[in-house]
This record gives C-alpha cells, sequence and structure tokens, in this order.
C-alpha cells in the first residue's frame, strides 16, 4: 500500500469517526454525562484556543487530529460497544451513499479555501508594501 492509499484511508477513517461521534451524541442510549465527553472534541476543534495555533500550517492541525483520536478511543471504551458499532455503521453507510459527490466537494471547497487565502495574501503584501512606500 503506497502513501497516497494509506492517507486517504486514514482521512476516510478520521471521517467517520468524527461522524460516528455526531451520531453517538443525538443517541438517546448514550448517558448525559457521556455526551458531554463525546462534545469535548468539537468543542476542543472549534476552539481558537490549542496547544499549537492553527496559524501554524499543518501542525495546528495535527494537534486538533491527536486529542480527536485520543477522546475517540477513550469514548469507545466507556460507551457500550453496540452503541459504537451502530454509529460506526450509520456513518459509513452515509459516506457510500455519498462517495460519488465527494470529489465535486473537495474540488468546490479547496478552490475556495485557495482563492480566500490567495486574497488574504494578496491584501498582507499590499500593506507591506504600503507601509515601506511610508517609512521609506
Amino acid at each position: 500500500m503506497n502513501l497516497i492509499e494509506k492517507t486517504k484511508n486514514g482521512i476516510k477513517l478520521i471521517n467517520i469517526e468524527f461522524l460516528s461521534l455526531w451520531y453517538m451524541l443525538r443517541d438517546r442510549r448514550v448517558p448525559i454525562y457521556t455526551k458531554f465527553l463525546i462534545f469535548l472534541p468539537f468543542g476542543y476543534i472549534l476552539s481558537p484556543l490549542d496547544f499549537i495555533p492553527d496559524s501554524f500550517l499543518f501542525l495546528g492541525h495535527i494537534d486538533d487530529l491527536a486529542v480527536f483520536r485520543f477522546i475517540f478511543y477513550f469514548i469507545k471504551k466507556i460507551v457500550k460497544k453496540n452503541i459504537v458499532d451502530d454509529s460506526k455503521e450509520r456513518a459509513e453507510q452515509y459516506f457510500k451513499g455519498h462517495d460519488k459527490h465527494r470529489g465535486r466537494i473537495i474540488i468546490v471547497v479547496s478552490a475556495i479555501w485557495i482563492t480566500l487565502f490567495t486574497l488574504l495574501c494578496v491584501y498582507f503584501v499590499k500593506k507591506i508594501l504600503k507601509h515601506k512606500a511610508r517609512a521609506g
């Protein structure tokens, strides 16, 4: 198995785990204190406070993945196996049904992020050049 296939499988696994946590969060069989633990990775990923700030390219997101994987592993130990299996199966079924549109979605989202990043870079370059022109 080459690196690209391993990466694709890893991303697919993370997507399935993330969605299965969402399904566990909405499941009535899961106790309320466990739902609080399930909410932690969502809160951490959305929080501006991180171990490594998200402004560092790639490194800022690696800590999000590490915390997410740790909490998912911990939750799998707490929640009953049949609930975890049910939610994971629902997540896999969801992704099987949406695979045909995944390529288009990735292209659109990537294009939006690249455009926003480019506009942000252009904005900062103009600000820097304007500041140097005033200073010089």
